[in-house]
């Protein structure tokens, strides 16, 4: 069980969005919130909400494309995690992925790549530091209704020609009609709160999933050799070749 009351929360696009839920509900909860983003304008409206509220909060402006800044910001974990570590205290991160890291979709080669990237450093990282102080969640989201069909606006220039949509109103009114009936950010906010707190490894909180997560994993079992088709099974096992449990 992780307390959050009293704890810092370091929230990447804080300022609005998937974020801002989370920097919403976990001010609720006690903790004193640092919010970074890279559009001042989202910056100062979550400022105001938050603020006006009475919750501690404090702004940082970040490109997270930019290294130098996240560093200089103490933001990520290459940056959070010798810290968390050296303090000694009770510490949580939660690494915000996708039901992508899991589905994969047609077009979307790039984003699930990055998104199963980012389940095997979560999976790898939790089991790394089960001996220390802090432990790991993954979020994985489904739709949510956000403004994240604009993240084109603040996509820095040496990125603009990687394959993603343009600056396009009808693109942006698609996307739109397919999130908009998605979760609300503070409700999936709620959902990271407890994951936090359980000191859950996956945070899914989307059902409609379970029955195509059930289609893919008994696809991949279906498709796992079974051991008595392999003559080599026992030594491996007998000698402690990782993955080789009964």
């Amino acid at each position: 069980m992780t307390e959050v009351a009293g704890k810092v929360a370091f929230v990447t696009g804080g300022g609005s969005g998937v974020g801002f839920g989370q920097a919403s509900v976990f001010a609720e909860a006690g903790c004193k919130v640092a919010i970074a983003d890279i559009r001042q304008d989202h910056l100062d409206d979550a400022m105001e909400y938050l603020a006006g509220r009475g919750y501690d909060v404090m702004p940082v402006m970040l490109d997270i494309t930019d290294r130098d800044a996240y560093a200089r910001a103490a933001n990520g974990i290459k940056v959070f995690l010798p810290r968390m570590l050296e303090r000694g205290d009770d510490c949580h991160i939660v690494n915000t992925a996708s039901m992508s890291a899991f589905v994969s979709l047609p077009g979307t080669g790039i984003y699930c790549t990055t998104k199963m990237a980012m389940r095997g450093l979560s999976e790898c990282l939790s089991m790394d530091l089960k001996d220390t102080n802090i432990t790991v969640s993954m979020l994985c989201p489904g739709a949510v209704n956000t403004n994240i069909h604009e993240a084109v606006l603040t996509r820095p220039k040496h990125l603009e020609k990687t394959g993603y949509y343009g600056a396009d109103p009808e693109a942006f009114a698609r996307l739109k009609a397919v999130i908009e009936v998605g979760m609300e950010p503070e409700t999936l906010a709620k959902y990271v709160l407890k994951g936090v707190e359980d000191d859950q490894l996956y945070i899914l909180p989307y059902p409609e999933f379970r029955g195509t997560l059930e289609d893919i994993h008994a696809r991949v079992m279906a498709s796992l050799a079974n051991p008595e088709d392999d003559p080599e099974y026992e030594k491996r096992v007998a000698r402690g070749v990782p993955g080789g449990k009964t």
